[in-house]
């Protein structure tokens, strides 16, 4: 039967070595103490002591410095690439919704079902849009459709208290006969709610 191979641990080597090395034990008493071949034991202290100069070498601290130095530079200029390209997205994102319509941001977003440049769900994120208003259901959103979400979306910024009531009025007003219904289908399409400012209960026990 073939004897298993131990293995040892470089702390267990360092350990007895230095145990060894304080002269209260003769190598082979702690040999025959831990079980290994005396051979072994000084096989381990050559090798320790050749290579402790290693603990202080200056040039390998250097190195280490140099290296950590580089590192950090260079986690330093990627958080300064993800600040900028944050920046980035967030200008693009208000001016995209500012001056690009909800029809246009509905057909950038469209165009991804085919060119897959982006998950269609980011695609929506970016441009702040609603994804139910990109996939067809049964029929193709019609035009009257896209325009009266475009109105509710820009009205909504403006006065966020407006419910389907008010803005039905303001479609209306627009030209689009829509009633409150079918507007508050449109709202809850395009997760617009109506914002109401909150009751100042300090100001009203006074």
């Amino acid at each position: 039967m073939s004897r298993q191979r131990r293995n040892f641990s470089a702390k267990f080597k360092s350990d007895l070595v230095i145990e060894l090395l304080k002269g209260e034990k003769e190598l082979n008493t702690l040999a025959v103490e831990n079980n290994i071949q005396p051979n072994l034991l000084r096989n381990w202290k050559k090798e320790f002591l050749d290579n402790a100069s290693v603990v202080f070498d200056d040039k390998r601290e250097e190195n280490l410095k140099e290296k950590l130095a580089e590192e950090r530079k260079e986690k330093s200029e990627y958080a300064k690439k993800v600040g900028q390209l944050t920046m980035q997205v967030d200008w693009l994102k208000k001016n995209l919704k500012k001056f690009a319509d909800l029809t246009t941001r509905v057909n950038l977003v469209q165009n991804l079902l085919t060119t897959k440049e982006l998950p269609v769900s980011v695609g929506a994120k970016l441009l702040d849009i609603n994804r139910t208003s990109i996939y067809y259901k049964g029929t193709p959103v019609s035009e009257v459709e896209l325009a009266c979400k475009e109105i509710i979306d820009h009205l909504h910024t403006d006065n966020p208290a407006w419910g389907a009531r008010q803005m039905s009025a303001q479609l209306k007003a627009h030209g689009y006969h829509v009633g409150r219904r079918k507007t508050r289908r449109y709202m809850n399409e395009m997760d617009i709610y109506p914002i109401y400012p909150k009751m100042n209960l300090s100001k009203r026990m006074q």
